[in-house]
């Protein structure tokens, strides 16, 4: 990464390094280092993920076949509609759908839209940076709350979300299993790891990240709303890069929040550091920094 003399160079410097390096590279990388298990320790095949996306500069490039924009209530409509046509619901349209997806016929409209909405965004994500994914089991309900969006995001310190203006986030849920089996035949081959612990390099640099002592298996994210007991606190890991599937949404909103102030960032960092410090084997952690 060069050698910086001052604090904006280290910043340009970094970001040259994400854009050549991060954004571009294969998932057999320093984070994914081959010869590694290909799970982590405490991750089962299983466990189901979450993960966010910003979407509405998708949504401003997607050319629906309806030639009318795609909105937030439109999205759900899709999603409702895969999901009545998967739910087993006695209904002639959802049986229409059920039987369609299992011949391989064309489905309805709105589970082709969603097909076609999917396929657009795979094709639209160029890059191949890790994905940041939390696990579901943390979030319980979570789809259930009106809140959804606002929730994750303070739990998973996603604060280049808030804006001050509206964003629209989309909500993935999928298997560890899906992950693995998305490698290619040569990773399989390899057994390379495709889960690891965010590191400061595998992103743009962000005021709420913060580094996981080493004895961690998996990374904490900065909560943007701290509890004083640290329950707030997130695993967080990152992932090889996988596309996604209809079966993969999950819900769409729109959020609209406040940037943080310089202020904020340093009470939320502080926060978040005094919590790792609480954790078995930790207490000096950052001390000697």
């Amino acid at each position: 990464m060069g050698d910086p003399e001052a604090w904006d160079d280290w910043r340009s410097n970094h970001h040259r390094y994400v854009q050549n390096e991060v954004r571009r590279r294969d998932t057999l990388s320093a984070a994914f280092t081959d010869g590694e298990p290909s799970l982590r320790p405490g991750i089962e095949p299983n466990q189901c993920l979450c993960r966010v996306e910003r979407i509405d500069g998708l949504l401003d490039r997607y050319p629906p076949a309806t030639g009318g924009p795609v909105g937030v209530e439109q999205i759900n409509g899709w999603i409702s509609a895969r999901d009545s046509a998967l739910s087993g619901e006695r209904t002639v349209d959802s049986l229409q759908d059920l039987g369609r997806l299992v011949s391989g016929d064309s489905p309805s409209p709105e589970v082709a839209a969603l097909q076609g909405l999917t396929e657009f965004f795979n094709a639209e994500r160029r890059d191949r940076r890790p994905s940041f994914v939390v696990f579901e089991a943390e979030f319980p309900r979570l789809k259930e709350r009106p809140d959804w969006a606002e929730h994750l995001c303070e739990r998973c310190g996603l604060a280049h979300f808030f804006t001050d203006g509206p964003v629209t986030l989309a909500l993935f849920r999928y298997q560890a299993q899906e992950v693995l089996d998305a490698r290619s035949d040569a990773e399989k081959r390899m057994n390379a790891a495709v889960f690891a612990v965010p590191t400061v390099i595998d992103q743009p640099m962000s005021d709420v990240y913060f580094t996981a002592p080493k004895a961690m298996d998996w990374g904490h994210a900065v909560g943007l709303q701290p509890e004083p007991d640290c329950r707030h606190l997130a695993a967080e890991l990152i992932h090889a890069r996988m596309d996604y599937r209809p079966d993969h949404w999950v819900a769409v909103d729109t959020l609209e929040r406040s940037s943080l102030s310089t202020g904020d960032v340093a009470r939320l960092r502080e926060a978040h550091l005094d919590c790792i410090r609480r954790s078995p084997g930790n207490a000096d952690y950052g001390r000697n920094c």
